[in-house]
Order: C-alpha cells, then sequence, then structure tokens
C-alpha cells in the first residue's frame, strides 16, 4: 500500500525505473496547475481522474485493515493476555 501512495524511494534513489506513486502524481498535477488561470488540459484531468481511481482502492485496503485485520488482531491480543498496547482499549467487565 505504502509503494502505491509514496511510491518505492528505495529504487528511485538508485535511478530504478518506478510507477509514479500516487502522491507523485497528485504533486505534478498541483505544481503545474496551482498558479494557472487557465482550464487545466486533458492531460492533467485524466492525470487526476487515474489517480482518484487508485486512491480509492488503496482506502478500501486501509479500510479493511483497521476495521478488520486490526479488530481481529486486537481480539487474538486480549485472549492471549497481552498487555495494553497506546490507542488499544482494554475489555473491562466488572466483577
Amino acid at each position: 500500500m505504502r509503494l502505491v501512495v509514496v511510491g518505492d524511494t528505495f529504487a528511485a534513489g538508485r535511478y530504478v525505473d518506478t510507477v509514479p506513486a500516487l502522491a507523485e502524481r497528485i504533486r505534478s498535477v498541483a505544481g503545474n496547475m496551482r498558479l494557472s488561470t487557465s482550464k487545466p488540459a486533458a492531460f492533467w484531468v485524466d492525470n487526476y481522474n487515474l489517480t482518484a481511481r487508485e486512491f480509492e482502492k488503496e482506502l478500501e485496503k486501509l479500510r479493511v485493515l483497521l476495521d478488520v485485520d486490526l479488530k481481529k488482531l486486537e481480539r487474538e491480543l486480549d485472549a492471549a493476555g497481552a498487555p495494553a498496547t497506546p490507542g488499544r482499549l482494554p475489555e473491562f467487565k466488572a466483577r
């Protein structure tokens, strides 16, 4: 997920061809259009639309990770008696 959104900085730093990351695409669109007073060229609109569709896919993966996978992991930690971790509320029942 990180590679798609932020990019492969390791490979890019070694001059390996990489697919442009979503953040890179948005920076490109914003940078080229921010001071323009004209209507965006079709290229920039297409680039934005492609990025938006890809971001929706990555956002759905993140939702599953947080709403399903993380909750399952937290239940398993509680069942194993693991100590509380930041952001994880303990299960508590008065006796």
